[in-house]
């Protein structure tokens, strides 16, 4: 007779296990998370404004709070296809100082710069792991919306030994994994803003990750732009590695243009659109950049 019982106290206890399991940090040495901005799909190949990769390194104190430093650091394909293998080009930039406190399993985030919903140099509750099914709560400043009810949680389909918190809002589906945020990134927004939609493309911990290729053990120069979009004209990156210039539209037509070699000014003579960047090295590389003319 004691058998059926044991038996039906593993059946009990099993659908709560997921609760209990180890808290999933979400600052974490050697973490990378690899974000694309506005990608557009074509039947044959996927292309994006930009992309880049998330990563904590170094510590700070505000106001007497210790703050893990989180860097965004632009990438670039190397074989300009859109794809891996990509390498880091020009410097990095501190996007974000972050705090987690694993007691209560919540994240917190102070911007560096304005995110739209997020005020920068104020602290924010990024994500709260602490949540149950049938909880209230008031929507992280990266959702962009007021309050909220977490409807389920359970294993992400990407990541299953990390939980998963879904919430259903009208025709809104919200949804962050704890230890590694949302399906924009670590710290992008949920919803799209302005017409930019950020996609989180791989999180990894540990050296041998593979998310990028550093330009030292290449030996490459990479190329970018700023700004992107942009009115009058935008600057490449590394001009004097430039040997010529090739400017065509989506459907490329080749487009005029001016550019400057000293200081890597690029005016497009045409008008509002997508264009392509071709660009010649004096090592014979060729790449290949997207810029946006508004």
């Amino acid at each position: 007779m004691k058998t059926p019982k044991l038996l039906l106290l593993f059946i009990i206890t099993l659908p709560f296990s997921i609760y209990s399991q180890d808290y999933k940090k979400f600052i974490k040495e050697n973490a990378s998370w690899r974000v694309y901005q506005n990608i557009i799909q074509f039947p044959d190949t996927t292309i994006y404004d930009e992309i880049w990769e998330n990563y904590f390194a170094g510590d700070t104190l505000v106001q007497g709070v210790s703050y893990h430093k989180m860097y965004k650091h632009l990438l670039s394909s190397i074989n300009n296809d859109y794809h891996a293998p990509y390498t880091r080009i020009g410097n990095k930039t501190l996007d974000a100082l972050v705090r987690e406190d694993t007691i209560s399993k919540k994240v917190f985030a102070l911007f560096v710069s304005d995110r739209g919903y997020c005020t920068p140099n104020e602290e924010h509750l990024l994500y709260d792991f602490s949540l149950s099914p049938g909880d209230e709560y008031k929507e992280q400043c990266n959702l962009g919306f007021s309050y909220s009810t977490m409807d389920e949680i359970k294993p992400d389909p990407n990541y299953p030994s990390h939980r998963a918190f879904y919430s259903e809002e009208g025709d809104y589906h919200k949804v962050y994994t704890e230890g590694i945020g949302a399906p924009t990134g670590p710290i992008e927004y949920i919803s799209s803003v302005e017409g930019t939609v950020f996609v989180l493309d791989q999180y990894c911990v540990g050296q041998n990750c593979a998310l990028t290729t550093s330009v030292e053990e290449n030996g490459l120069t990479s190329f970018s732009n700023y700004p992107n979009p942009f009115v009058e004209y935008t600057r490449l990156t590394n001009p004097k590695s430039i040997q010529s210039i090739q400017v065509t539209s989506l459907g490329g037509q080749s487009i005029n243009f001016g550019f400057n070699n000293k200081n890597g000014e690029l005016n497009i003579i045409a008008d509002k659109g997508i264009y392509f960047v071709t660009i010649s090295t004096h090592h014979n590389k060729q790449y290949t950049i997207r810029i946006v003319k508004l």
